[in-house]
């Protein structure tokens, strides 16, 4: 008991720390696009203009409301407080993944090798870590309060369509009710932004700034995803391989994921491996896949260290080894480490999407490991 009060004071001492970091310091160019988005919502101005490209606000007019109290207080301030609400966020998902992987507490290494990509989002004030706190209680919710753990996906997924991947998990796993409540409340979140717009046009302009934002984003050097190893491996957006390449990789990625969750013994460690590779598969098949957002991979990676520790089969072992290492190696080639002007170069050969690919097989591996045979589950 003792030893949760100190961590959770810890958590809320590290936090604050951010928290107020954030507050005074000149970063959070995405959190200030955010900021202005939600005092648009509220005095029904346009949310999607054009001139301010290329930080035009991208979600959808829905999502804009969620933005609309911190829109109130100051800037500064409320960068300070969506940052510490991302902490707080992180550190329950950090911890999600380390219980539901079975994980043993030096696991919490892992944290090392996401440490720059976790301080690039903070920096620049994205959302991601709040949305990952969504889709985990909506896991958590399933089963006993299917009506919320609808809604958290919910809205989830007005920040980001590609969470809509956890349609799959959700019907394997006959969760009917969490369904039909993602439902209701993806059109009751849409159409209340509608009704505060007087029209559906918000959302035609969602989609056109996406229409004519995403192609200059899908193979530049920020991009970590299926697109950004599609224009690697075939050329660039709009070459005759591109489309196969993204659709060959995607399905190729989703299959192995797939029979990896449908090999696990347990029904429970099989939904925290889907949810997993859900979170993963969000980030990897998004068009706007910024490369920081691989920290999504957390809990596959929590999954492939337990089983590293486990004492597996050689091959297993290997794979889990390397796929760490090969982690540990994109964390080396970021901004914080080696500086900007270094690092700009090299992400034309997207090596956090090649670590997050190898990351990928690793985890399929994992399923391969007879530490699941009999062992009792420890994520409730």
């Amino acid at each position: 008991m003792k030893r949760r009060a100190l961590r959770a004071a810890g958590v809320l001492a590290l936090a604050a720390v951010a928290g107020a970091w954030a507050g005074t310091s000149r970063h959070g160019c995405d959190f200030a696009v955010f900021h202005l988005a939600g005092q648009r919502a509220l005095q029904g101005e346009p949310l999607y203009r054009f001139d301010e490209a290329p930080m035009v606000y991208k979600y959808s007019p829905a999502a804009a409301f969620f933005f609309s109290p911190l829109s109130l207080v100051p800037r500064p301030a409320a960068n300070g407080l969506f940052v510490f609400a991302s902490v707080l966020a992180l550190a329950r998902f950090a911890g999600w993944s380390r219980r539901h992987a079975s994980a043993p507490s030096p696991a919490h290494l892992v944290l090392l090798g996401f440490a720059p990509f976790v301080l690039q989002l903070l920096a620049y004030g994205q959302c991601d870590p709040l949305l990952w706190w969504l889709i985990i209680e909506s896991h958590e919710q399933a089963g006993r309060r299917p009506w919320l753990s609808g809604l958290c996906w919910a809205i989830a997924c007005a920040f980001k369509p590609p969470y809509l991947i956890f349609a799959l998990p959700v019907i394997a796993f006959g969760e009917w009710r969490r369904l039909a409540s993602m439902a209701a409340s993806t059109v009751a979140l849409h159409a209340l932004a509608a009704l505060r717009y007087g029209s559906l046009g918000p959302l035609s302009d969602w989609c056109a700034v996406h229409q004519a934002t995403v192609p200059d984003i899908l193979c530049g050097p920020s991009n970590s995803s299926v697109f950004a190893l599609a224009c690697l491996l075939a050329g660039p957006e709009g070459s005759p391989l591109f489309l196969p390449a993204v659709g060959l990789l995607s399905v190729a990625v989703t299959a192995l994921l797939t029979a990896a969750v449908r090999r696990h013994p347990h029904r429970e460690r099989a939904r925290f491996f889907s949810a997993a590779a859900g979170l993963y598969l969000a980030w990897f098949l998004s068009p706007l896949g910024w490369w920081a957002g691989i920290a999504a991979a957390m809990p596959l990676a929590y999954e492939v260290a337990a089983t590293l520790v486990g004492r597996p089969p050689g091959w297993v072992r290997a794979a889990c080894a390397g796929a760490l290492a090969a982690l540990g190696a994109a964390a080396l080639l970021t901004h914080q480490v080696l500086g900007a002007d270094r690092v700009f170069p090299l992400l034309e050969w997207r090596p956090y999407g090649l670590a997050g690919l190898v990351l990928v097989l690793a985890a399929t591996a994992t399923a391969h490991s007879p530490r699941l045979e009999g062992e009792a589950y420890r994520g409730t």
